[in-house]
């Protein structure tokens, strides 16, 4: 009661009201989680390649901020409503998705940044792509347009990868294009994974990655193309000292 009324008292000193003042917190800490990843994805990168000047660590943290960086907070919670949707339980999901509970209590939590191997396999247990979890309610019509500055990103630590989908709002689509970034060292999953269904394209914007399937490694530079079965147990890596951009398209 105490930490009510003095919340009530600091509130009417400012003007504000307790729920307007609890959305400014949180869209601060949205802002805050953004410059975070940023700074923690560019100092590492800095590290890495060398770079140790003022400016070019600024301009670096400058091109690292994207315009609409999803939180995985919101994957998170996103996770959490669609398996409340269909009645499933946390030790039912875990076992579908083969992790533990208490990992998808973390996850769901926001408390664990998860590969984008996990997040694959969740969705493949509550039997939704993966572009869904990044996806709101909003209704969308043909043609869709998603401008570059427009579109949503989020950042898997567990992978050191950004996923950017490139179409949303069209729940009966059966094309899911988006963008993925794997950084130097980044990789889907710690081992090789299993999509629940369809069939899936892949071309690398940039850069180079290495795709593994049946204990085969294939290397593609800028340019290569490769189609294959994503329920055959398949991963990307990315060995090299430079990011690679890979458009992938899921069909289903």
């Amino acid at each position: 009661a105490v930490g009510t009324f003095r919340q009530s008292r600091y509130a009417a000193r400012i003007a504000l009201p307790v729920p307007t003042m609890r959305r400014n917190a949180k869209v601060i800490a949205e802002i805050g989680f953004t410059l975070l990843f940023a700074v923690g994805r560019v100092v590492r990168y800095s590290c890495d390649s060398g770079h140790s000047s003022a400016r070019s660590l600024a301009l670096c943290i400058w091109s690292h901020l994207p315009p609409t960086l999803v939180s995985m907070k919101k994957v998170s919670e996103r996770i959490r409503q669609l398996r409340e949707e269909q009645g499933c339980s946390v030790r039912k999901l875990a076992a579908l998705a083969e992790i533990s509970p208490s990992a998808l209590s973390q996850i769901e939590a926001g408390l664990n940044s998860p590969s984008v191997a996990t997040l694959d396999k969740i969705c493949g247990a509550l039997g939704v792509p993966i572009v869904a979890i990044f996806e709101g309610e909003e209704p969308e019509s043909m043609p869709l347009l998603m401008r570059a500055g427009e579109r949503r990103k989020v950042y898997s630590a567990g992978s050191r990868a950004t996923l950017e989908p490139l179409a949303r709002g069209l729940p009966r689509k059966t094309m899911r294009p988006l963008l993925m970034v794997l950084e130097p060292g980044g990789e889907c999953g710690e081992h090789p994974y299993s999509s629940a269904q369809g069939e899936e394209f892949a071309f690398l914007v940039q850069g180079m990655a290495t795709f593994e399937q049946m204990d085969k490694l294939t290397e593609l530079r800028a340019g290569d193309a490769i189609y294959y079965d994503p329920r055959q147990a398949h991963n990307w890596h990315n060995p090299n000292q430079a990011p690679a951009t890979l458009l992938i398209v899921v069909a289903q």
